[in-house]
């Protein structure tokens, strides 16, 4: 048994607290959030009016606050965001730097930190919150640890302490986007980089920050692109494109050794694709759905 854990250095937390913190959230995020609950995390965005990609989030409930987890460079810039938003609602908004993020995979992940493998069950323990990652199980559980008790994670029996790097790959295998390095902060569309699928979204609740375009790109059908996890043959100039039969079909938005996330045109999957010289070979995830015919 080996249970993979990377600390994920670039992600950190905001706290809401208040009586309002459902109202005030509820009419800005993608999500649902009614269905947080101290069990239940969820995965969510932060939206531009025009529907694009602002930050995504991981909700978790903690005695009687929510944590947000964003993306560690820009929680000033989240804070003051929401803080746009506030106007009277009775909630409070801090930024925590006590605790660390850390991701965990293995075959045995779950049972060994005795959560069941249900997207975004949670567990509260004294020494840290975990979750299983509310995107994809494959994806392993992420949890929130205190400095004080970050030994305890190293002493963990069959933990292995690995670099942000490995975890990288293991998403970049499952084709999986974060903030944001792979989703373009005010130009990734959320659609085309499977936030559908991925549980970003609930297309049943009421209105939120760019749910107009966003729901529109869905009931129309205006997906013309998607996100894919693709294996490559050699080196690659990320600020090459990506062609078929030497018309351009895609773009990079990251590599890791010989895997990358690669946004490609739906029309030109099943080609030989190109970077260059290279050879790239396009990956299907079992959780992706595409258009029938694709």
């Amino acid at each position: 048994m080996m249970i993979n854990a990377a600390r994920i250095i670039n992600r950190g937390i905001l706290k809401i607290s208040g009586s309002d913190r459902l109202t005030f959230l509820q009419g800005l995020v993608t999500n649902d959030v009614a269905q947080l609950t101290k069990d239940k995390s969820l995965y969510s965005l932060l939206l531009t009016s025009q529907g694009k990609h602002s930050f995504d989030l991981f909700l978790t409930a903690v005695g009687d606050e929510w944590w947000i987890e964003a993306d560690r460079t820009r929680l000033d810039e989240l804070k003051k965001r929401l803080s746009l938003y506030k106007l009277r609602s009775n909630i409070t908004i801090d930024i925590d730097l006590e605790h660390h993020i850390f991701c965990l995979w293995g075959d045995e992940v779950t049972n060994v930190f005795d959560l069941a493998n249900n997207l975004g069950q949670t567990q509260h323990t004294p020494l840290w919150h975990a979750y299983v990652d509310p995107r994809c199980a494959e994806l392993g559980i992420r949890l929130m640890i205190n400095t004080d008790h970050l030994n305890r994670l190293q002493q963990y029996d069959g933990v292995t302490i690995v670099e942000a790097e490995d975890y990288r790959y293991h998403r970049y295998e499952l084709g999986i986007p974060e903030s944001n390095s792979d989703l373009l902060v005010d130009k990734s569309i959320p659609l085309e980089n499977g936030m559908d699928e991925l549980n970003a979204i609930s297309w049943d609740k009421g209105c939120y920050m760019g749910q107009e375009l966003t729901s529109r790109t869905r009931y129309r059908g205006l997906v013309r692109k998607r996100l894919f996890p693709v294996t490559i043959s050699g080196s690659v100039d990320l600020e090459m494109p990506i062609t078929a039969n030497n018309v351009e079909v895609g773009q990079w938005r990251g590599v890791c050794q010989d895997r990358g996330l690669a946004l490609i045109r739906l029309e030109a999957i099943d080609k030989p694709l190109m970077c260059g010289k290279t050879q790239i070979s396009l990956n299907r995830p079992t959780w992706m759905k595409l258009p029938l015919g694709q």
